[in-house]
């Protein structure tokens, strides 16, 4: 398997490569916590079938966010209402890490 093949299903992604840390413009609650950051992991198989099932893109990528994403600090998970308040900017950074893992393939442009 070439390495461009590698990095696009997800494997062969150097340490560094395995998260990313999304900021917000000015710390936002979830739940009782106020939340700053967030750093958002490798989905696992099942949080991708988990937000597979929202019928927006959006609102699957918010999902997806919130099920493989935490608390910069260690603190709880990030709620999918609070990732609302997250700049475009930082949220299309997070969107392009997450497809690193979901993307079907570059033949199709198609994606989970």
């Amino acid at each position: 398997m070439d390495d461009k093949l590698k990095k696009y299903l997800g494997a062969g992604l150097s340490e560094d490569e395995l998260s990313f840390t999304a900021r917000f413009a000015r710390p936002v609650r979830s739940g009782n916590e106020e939340v700053s950051s967030i750093t958002i992991t490798e989905p696992m198989i099942g949080q991708i079938e988990e937000a597979a099932k929202i019928d927006s893109r959006l609102g699957m990528l918010r999902r997806l966010m919130s099920l493989c994403g935490s608390r910069t600090d260690g603190g709880n998970p990030i709620s999918p209402e609070a990732l609302k308040q997250l700049p475009v900017s930082e949220f299309r950074k997070a969107e392009r890490f997450i497809e690193n893992f979901t993307a079907a393939g570059p033949e199709t442009g198609a994606s989970i």
